[in-house]
């Protein structure tokens, strides 16, 4: 029971303070896709330098979380966007052939996480746990899918790697909507 109070704490925290600050990044990188998918013949700097700054963003973003909640997995993944980021500036041109890796390497560790609160919310019988066990099955596989098969040619992978960033914006804000939904019945569960 500790456990599921543990992630019923850091869910009530999250929706109320960071809640819009997640819709609006994830909003940022579908725009970021959506953009990159009609303009496909973007330099291979401009499309690392602008990840660079996303990756950054929210690095700082994650690593604050870690700072107001002390959740060691949030640490981790913000530690590891800076790197990205800050790789991004410093090697655009090495970063545009590794992409698709990193790409797949970050899907994988959200995936992860997502996959954790789908079991939790399972194991204590709650309904949504569902769809979100499906996000984190769909993420992993654009995650794989990215690590085993990098593209050479720089069009086909921004346009492939921005098909992949709209699809997963999309899942994230559907799971942040989802989690927001049932707030109300999540919030009863804190009074038990």
């Amino acid at each position: 029971m500790k456990s599921w109070k543990g992630f019923l704490n850091i869910l009530n925290w999250e929706l109320k303070n960071i809640f819009i600050a997640n819709i609006v990044i994830d909003i940022l990188f579908l725009i970021f896709g959506i953009f990159a998918y009609i303009n496909p013949v973007m330099t291979q700097k401009s499309v690392a330098i602008v990840l660079g700054i996303y990756f950054l963003l929210f690095g700082l973003f994650n690593v604050y979380e870690f700072v107001m909640r002390n959740n060691f997995n949030l640490l981790v993944l913000g530690l590891l966007d800076i790197g990205i980021g800050i790789f991004a500036f410093f090697c655009p041109l090495k970063i545009v052939k590794m992409l698709t890796i990193l790409l797949g390497i970050y899907l994988i560790s959200g995936a992860v996480f997502i996959f954790f609160d789908a079991l939790c919310l399972k194991k204590h019988k709650y309904d949504g746990w569902l769809i979100v066990l499906v996000i984190s099955v769909i993420l992993l596989i654009f995650g794989v899918f990215n690590v085993i098969n990098p593209l050479a040619a720089s069009v086909d992978m921004v346009e492939i790697v921005s098909i992949f960033v709209i699809l997963t914006s999309i899942l994230e804000v559907t799971y942040h909507l989802m989690m927001f939904g049932k707030y109300k019945e999540l919030k009863k569960l804190f009074k038990d």
